[in-house]
């Protein structure tokens, strides 16, 4: 898993993350380190768009 950084940014961890309910947390200070939507936002398909 990438996510632009090695270590934790809030304790510096470098042991890894674990996944739990939808996002990747810090092994050691259980911070939430990437969050489950990652501020993706929904957007309208062209399926969408000819629904009646």
């Amino acid at each position: 898993m990438q996510f632009g950084f090695e270590r934790c940014p809030y304790c510096g961890n470098t042991n890894g993350f674990i996944y739990i309910h939808g996002h990747y947390q810090c092994k050691v200070c259980n911070q939430n380190v990437m969050p489950c939507c990652g501020g993706e936002q929904e957007c309208e398909t062209d399926d969408a768009k000819t629904e009646s």
